[in-house]
């Protein structure tokens, strides 16, 4: 079942290129954040660089905020706008492959924008513990080592299960809030654990294979076609590897 899932995933994708503008949005917003937060970041680099002394090691964050309050404004809103454009994008896919019209899978998703605020917020605490867990395991390391690899790969182990435990989450979005798409996922997995770690692999690994296959006859065809290819095959990437978790998902819900 899972393999004629990855088999029908991979004609769907080809023989429907449209399933690939959203992905493209994506890269195409993403490209034009990235230029925002470099363009923002520039000057605190470059003091930072220039004039190390004047910053004091134990206020740097008083400091950034003092002087860098702007700056610090433009990279936080680049990052959440290209978050909850990117689920909005995912989410789009995600109706494509389950059958919606292309108009009405576009359309869906952007009404469904505060369920990508939502879940913005959710990615963002969540990114936050674990940071704080693995800080907080590091610096165990200065009392003891031994016991601080041992924390560090519990610590490891515990986000890996979290990041399998919601991998669906865009699917389930589809039909449900924030909150309760994590329910479902969670809830989904729970009997599937290892079948979704081994279709993640490979839908992860025919993601990639296809993004370099595509990038590689961009390269073939000249330079002309180099960055359109490259443009295609990181999309492929993204799309096929949510398309795939998206039938998976709705075959067992069936």
């Amino acid at each position: 079942m899972m393999f004629s899932n990855l088999f029908t995933t991979l004609l769907q994708v080809i023989t429907k290129p449209y399933f690939l503008l959203p992905a493209i949005i994506v890269l195409l917003f993403s490209a034009g954040t990235s230029m925002i937060t470099t363009s923002a970041i520039e000057r605190p680099m470059i003091d930072f660089i220039l004039y190390p002394d004047m910053i004091p090691s134990d206020n740097v964050f008083g400091i950034m905020l003092a002087n860098y309050s702007p700056e610090i404004i433009t990279v936080i809103l680049s990052a959440l706008l290209l978050s909850i454009v990117s689920i909005i994008a995912f989410m789009s896919v995600s109706r494509l492959s389950n059958g919606e019209k292309f108009v009405d899978a576009i359309n869906e998703s952007v009404a469904d924008f505060m369920k990508a605020i939502s879940l913005t917020i959710i990615l963002i605490f969540a990114f936050l513990v674990a940071i704080l867990l693995i800080s907080a395991v590091l610096a165990l390391s200065v009392l003891n080592s031994l016991i601080s690899l041992i924390l560090f790969a519990i610590a490891l182990a515990i986000i890996f299960v979290v990041i399998v435990k919601v991998i669906f989450i865009i699917p389930a979005l589809i039909e449900n809030d924030a909150k309760k798409a994590i329910e479902e996922t969670w809830k989904y997995t729970n009997k599937r654990f290892w079948r979704t770690i081994v279709l993640t692999l490979l839908s992860g690994a025919i993601g990639i294979a296809g993004t370099l296959i595509i990038i590689q006859i961009g390269i073939v065809l000249g330079s002309a076609f180099e960055l359109p290819f490259s443009i295609l095959g990181e999309s492929f990437g993204s799309t096929y590897f949510i398309a795939s978790i998206t039938n998976y998902f709705y075959s067992k819900q069936k």
